[in-house]
């Protein structure tokens, strides 16, 4: 009952003293949403993230909260969120006590038109696992004749945090979660192995030359272990100069990936063409952002085609799905063959890849490109992260290399 108190209160405040743009449907499902797994990115320290997505029947939405049970021992750290233009509501109890936390993200107005990324960092100092709980998301739409659709989900979805030296379940994993042949790169990975280091293997599109002397500078990552099972996919997307950091000393691996990196990976892996002579087809993607040209170069080449009310919303998440479409346009334009090597079986989850997909979907599965997920399932409106996409595109690139 508090808490219903207290979020109806805040929406009445926001309701009365802000201006109120249009949002005419009228809906009553829950949000569409995704929460990952946790990674230790310090010792005692623990990062997650939360995806609520854009619902379709409106152009905006207002803003998300969530409610979070804390078991004992763990307290809330750093909490992040994609967009901009909001207001960060804190946990509104104390934070060293164990018990159900309420926190959000708030705008005046409709003015989110994205998905929204709340990555949440924990302490928790103990030595055995333990979990903490997503009891509640709930995401607002202010209507324009006054009032608040206010969608809620109970997910009562756990996140585990494993200390130092437990089990880690992802050790040993592809990019999907599901069990990975450790024989399937082994030293044949870029520079002999995990080490990276020795000559590098050029490939198709990328800014090095097979003359160019080994990189001396030291791998940069500070949260990318030789341990992970993504590590040696990551050093080869950062040693061909094809993905960058989210800053100096981080990759942000379990990130979700969104559509404006997924075209700027591949725009670098042909060697970052000229689009300056290129007209930008989308209304949402401005001059001078860091995936300007890489937009304006994939539209050219039929490897994306936005919405169809004339954006790209390069800031989204980009669905399983839709990642799967835009590799297999990305593999026609670069005349990369995809041979099948296995046999397609439909996913449990077959019916729910939209038509569009489904052809592209079997065609990076039975060239061995994608994996599904545990259970037989593909997740096809599912994010993937970044160390997935690393990987996916990893034996891609071997595919084009092993053609020349």
């Amino acid at each position: 009952m508090k808490k219903r108190v207290l979020i109806t209160l805040f929406v009445v405040i926001m309701t009365l003293s802000m201006t109120i743009p249009s949002a005419s449907a009228v809906i009553t499902d829950p949000p569409d949403y995704s929460v990952s797994t946790a990674v230790e990115t310090a010792e005692g320290t623990y990062s997650f993230q939360i995806t609520v997505r854009k619902p379709s029947a409106f152009e905006a939405y207002s803003g998300v909260t969530f409610w979070i049970r804390l078991p004992s021992g763990v307290t809330f750290g750093e909490i992040s969120y994609s967009l901009p233009g909001g207001v960060e509501w804190p946990p509104a109890q104390a934070p060293t006590l164990p018990g159900n936390y309420n926190l959000g993200y708030w705008a005046g107005s409709n003015i989110f038109t994205g998905d929204i990324i709340c990555v949440i960092n924990v302490n928790y100092t103990g030595t055995s696992e333990t979990s903490l709980t997503i009891t509640e998301i709930g995401q607002n739409i202010f209507r324009q004749q006054g009032g608040t659709d206010q969608l809620v989900a109970n997910p009562n979805t756990p996140v585990t945090l494993k200390p130092s030296g437990t089990t880690d379940p992802n050790k040993d994993k592809d990019d999907d979660g599901d069990d990975k042949d450790k024989d399937d790169k082994g030293d044949n990975s870029v520079g002999g192995g995990k080490s990276g280091s020795g000559n590098l293997t050029p490939i198709p599109g990328a800014n090095i030359e097979e003359t160019d002397p080994p990189l001396t500078e030291p791998f940069p990552f500070t949260d990318v272990e030789e341990d992970d099972w993504f590590y040696s996919d990551v050093y080869y997307m950062w040693e061909n100069k094809l993905m960058n950091g989210t800053s100096e000393t981080l990759f942000s691996p379990n990130i979700a990936l969104t559509r404006g990196m997924v075209v700027t990976v591949l725009w670098r892996m042909e060697g970052s063409p000229d689009a300056d002579d290129l007209e930008m087809p989308f209304s949402d993607v401005a001059s001078g952002t860091w995936y300007y040209d890489a937009v304006k170069w994939a539209a050219e080449n039929g490897i994306v085609t936005g919405y169809e009310n004339g954006t790209f919303c390069p800031d989204n998440t980009i669905y399983r799905q839709d990642l799967a479409l835009v590799l297999n346009r990305y593999a026609d334009f670069a005349e990369t063959e995809l041979t099948a090597t296995r046999e397609y079986a439909a996913f449990n989850d077959n019916a729910k890849i939209d038509t569009y997909a489904k052809d592209a979907v079997e065609t990076l599965y039975k060239s061995g490109i994608i994996n599904g997920k545990t259970g037989n399932n593909f997740d096809p409106k599912g994010s993937a992260t970044r160390a997935e996409f690393a990987a996916i595109l990893h034996r891609l690139l071997d595919r084009e290399t092993e053609e020349q």
